[in-house]
């Protein structure tokens, strides 16, 4: 079932009760809203915002989403693939490329996880940034020389 009230204030008054259920039900002004402050946040910040598909898979959203974020974080090959088809926008995937010994000494970028995670290899505290198309073509991005570890990336 889909309503399209036109009055912001209109979901306060829909009757849940006409909807079967289980079901996902969606206030489409005020995901628009949450999403217009992501997108002033992004804009000032002057960063690309991406919709971490873990925390929000609804697909029948998706419109609404990329028309004020950057485009989607995925965890995988499949969930990118998926997110191919809805989204028009920037698809970030994780890919476990590289095993944690074959980065020892090395100097790489990194974006930092706000919280650990533990994964399957062990806990995940960031993520290296790499280049590719993917498979065994995958290349670790490395700082120029005169970076040293802990600056920040510009």
């Amino acid at each position: 079932m889909e309503t399209r009230a036109g009055d912001p204030g209109a979901f306060a008054q829909f009757d849940l009760n006409r909807v079967d259920s289980p079901a996902f039900v969606v206030d489409a002004a005020r995901l628009r809203a949450n999403c217009q402050v992501l997108a002033e946040v992004r804009d000032a910040a002057e960063i690309k915002m991406l919709s971490a598909l873990k925390a929000f898979s609804m697909w029948a959203t998706a419109p609404i989403v990329g028309e004020y974020l950057d485009g989607v974080c995925t965890s995988g090959l499949w969930e990118a693939r998926l997110a191919s088809e809805f989204y028009d926008g920037e698809i970030a995937t994780y890919s476990a490329a590289y095993k944690p010994e074959e980065l020892e000494g090395r100097l790489t970028a990194m974006v930092a996880n706000l919280k650990p995670r533990k994964m399957k290899f062990g806990l995940s505290e960031g993520m290296v940034l790499a280049a590719g198309p993917g498979g065994k073509d995958i290349f670790i991005l490395s700082p120029d020389s005169g970076a040293t570890p802990g600056m920040r990336i510009m």
